[in-house]
């Protein structure tokens, strides 16, 4: 519902009066349960504000949405802040974005037996309405899987000496790492007896329950789940990590409270939770509809725009929707043809299949076609919610896709909370990549369309390329915020190379610059080969055959490069260390990956031999050979000359481990 003073925003005929003239009808409005004021006023107080004094309101209609923001005006002037509060909604026509409430929970105060309602409807909805796998009578089973059958009793199961065909779910849990003690006690239990769902922390127990109220009888939990060697599968063989998503019924992704014995889900009254949701407003006239509605609106048989809007909260995008990051691995959202998330901090539980991209049963129209890249930027951005790999899509949708995949799993979360996880998202990375670099591969392009089209599809290739077994451009990530204080590589996994962006932990590292469309830039290295620690393991050595250049760290504090064969102030290198380098002044050889004509620079890898390892080399930073504008001598070819020279013109080998 509405309060009097919110519906005249959208149904006034003009912009008259105050939203709210005083603290006691804004009060009175939250209190009665509007969709606008009592999130808002909850917004307000959490920043410790005061709530006495009025509101007024102001209406930006842009090309696909509107904006009405909710200004405050406290009554003492004196004691106005330095930034004003404000309070903001999006409204877009409900013919783009259509607002489906049956299906989702009008109540944010959640219950189990809300979500199992629910989740029941949209699996119902999902099979026999949409076209994403049934996985409901698989072949495919994991090694090991948790009997639930019993309804009170969990017993580990290995489904090859069962013979089962019924379908699973894989459960993906985020636990803080005070309880993984208490995780491997229960795993180890489970390999000798059955346990009870009540002895199960309270999270897997309403999980397990919710799953029975749908007729599943088998979880894969990694936790618990062990291969062998007892190790996680995802460890293991990541193809079978792949298979295992990818043939599940569902999904659940849930973030469990710091006390693992708390519930994910609420049982305290419905008026101690604010509303923090979607609504719709219907027959919308006046001057919200001038700009947004005439614009937008498909005209029905009779020539009559709807007038219906879906009314967003910004608070919405970014607090609510981005509780996929509770997701640890890329297969999880992806590979699965239905994921649902659960979180206790959100407001709903939040349902997605590889037909709802990026959306929910709620906007089941997704939201972010609408929303321009100025309202996605910065770490309150909405993320893109891409549910599955693009199908059918040209190679610059896929190259485009992916950098949306790097740039998500590469960087660290908004604040800095939380780091990457090196390990599995680096093996998320590695099977996308995978994917998409098959489907460029297959991707004819006409021979009239000229060579510089075909480089440009080698290029995103190239950059499609995984971060394992990688091509060579996606090499080029870069550490930001790089101080000799705080080292990149204190928590430094052994099994993660040290070339892959995974192996620097704590610090933002951005993912690596694209080749434009210009014919300016080019890679100058190869992939050669690489080299797994096992048949299905990871790869441990990678091998460029590209120029090399030797270097020397030049102490004295500054950590100043000299290129041997460069001598002079003509040309000069920067270096981007990626963590504190633990070495004295010693030789460095430089790999170079990009040329770069309008620049006439070289860039690529700093890196140093591995002591004991002849021939192996580690990275340590990322470097840029620029050559000095508009000097004499250094025109046309003359810097490229140079560069060549000093690598030994020719190109060589570079092993990196």
């Amino acid at each position: 519902m509405l309060c009097k003073y919110c519906d005249q925003i959208f149904h006034s005929p003009t912009l008259s009066g105050p939203h709210h003239p005083d603290a006691a009808s804004s009060t009175a409005a939250a209190s009665s349960g509007c969709y606008i004021c009592q999130p808002m006023l909850h917004d307000r107080s959490q920043h410790g504000n005061s709530l006495d004094g009025s509101w007024s309101y102001r209406i930006y209609n842009n090309h696909g949405y509107t904006q009405v923001i909710l200004d405050h005006q406290r009554d003492d002037p004196q004691l106005q802040e330095s930034t004003p509060f404000c309070y903001t909604l999006i409204a877009v026509p409900s013919a783009i974005t259509p607002f489906n409430p049956a299906p989702r929970f009008r109540n944010p105060s959640v219950r189990l037996r809300d979500a199992s309602t629910a989740v029941e409807s949209w699996m119902k909805t999902c099979q026999n309405e949409h076209a994403c796998a049934q996985n409901f009578q698989t072949e495919y089973h994991p090694s090991q899987l948790l009997d639930v059958s019993r309804g009170s009793i969990v017993r580990l199961i290995t489904p090859l000496e069962t013979g089962i065909n019924e379908p699973y779910a894989a459960l993906s849990l985020k636990l803080p790492t005070s309880v993984e003690g208490e995780w491997y006690s229960t795993a180890e239990a489970l390999r000798t007896t059955d346990v009870r769902i009540t002895d199960l922390p309270a999270a897997i127990g309403e999980v397990v329950t919710l799953l029975l109220s749908l007729g599943i009888n088998y979880i894969w939990i990694e936790q618990l789940c062990r291969g062998p060697e007892d190790q996680p599968d995802y460890i293991n063989n990541e193809h079978e990590k792949l298979r295992l998503y990818s043939n599940a019924a569902l999904t659940i992704a849930v973030s469990t409270p710091e006390d693992p014995v708390q519930s994910v889900f609420s049982h305290s009254p419905a008026t101690s939770h604010v509303q923090l949701l979607p609504f719709q407003v219907t027959n919308v006239m006046g001057v919200i509809s001038e700009g947004c509605m005439s614009s937008n609106m498909n005209d029905d048989d009779n020539n009559t725009p709807s007038s219906n809007l879906t009314i967003i909260p910004w608070a919405y995008l970014s607090q609510t929707l981005q509780q996929q990051h509770i997701s640890v691995t890329i297969q999880t959202r992806l590979a699965t043809p239905r994921l649902l998330t659960i979180s206790p901090y959100a407001t709903e539980v939040f349902w997605e299949c590889a037909c709802l991209n990026p959306a929910s049963e709620t906007l089941p129209a997704g939201i972010l076609s609408f929303i321009p890249s100025s309202l996605l930027a910065g770490v309150e951005r909405f993320p893109h919610r891409d549910t599955s790999l693009p199908a059918d899509a040209g190679w610059s949708a896929l190259l485009e896709f992916w950098y949306r995949v790097v740039d998500e799993h590469t960087a660290t979360l908004a604040g800095g909370v939380e780091r990457m996880h090196s390990e599995k998202m680096l093996a998320g990375v590695e099977w996308v990549a995978d994917e998409v670099g098959e489907r460029m591969k297959v991707i004819q392009i006409s021979e009239n369309e000229g060579e510089a089209i075909a480089e440009q599809e080698e290029a995103a290739v190239y950059l499609a390329g995984h971060f394992w077994g990688s091509i060579p451009l996606s090499l080029g990530w870069r550490v930001g915020g790089s101080d000799f204080g705080n080292s990149g590589r204190a928590n430094r996994s052994d099994r993660v190379p040290s070339w892959s962006w995974a192996s620097v932990q704590g610090r933002r590292v951005f993912s690596p610059l694209g080749l434009s469309v210009r014919d300016d830039q080019r890679c100058l290295a190869e992939k050669v080969g690489y080299r797994r620690d096992s048949p299905e393991g990871a790869i441990t050595m990678l091998s460029l055959r590209t120029f090399v250049l030797d270097a020397q760290l030049i102490g004295g504090g500054g950590h100043r490069v000299k290129v041997t064969g460069l001598e002079g102030e003509r040309y000069w290198v920067e270096v981007e260390w990626d963590g504190e380098d633990e070495e004295g002044p010693s030789a460095l050889r430089l790999a170079v990956l990009v040329e770069n004509e309008w620049l006439r620079q070289w860039s690529g890898l700093v890196l140093r031999e591995v002591p004991g390892d002849d021939g192996s080399f580690r990275r340590v930073g990322y470097f840029m050979l620029n050559t000095v504008q508009g000097e004499e001598g250094c025109r046309e070819e003359k810097w490229k000359t140079d560069f060549r020279r000093a690598a030994g013109g020719c190109k060589e080998v570079a092993n990196l481990v």
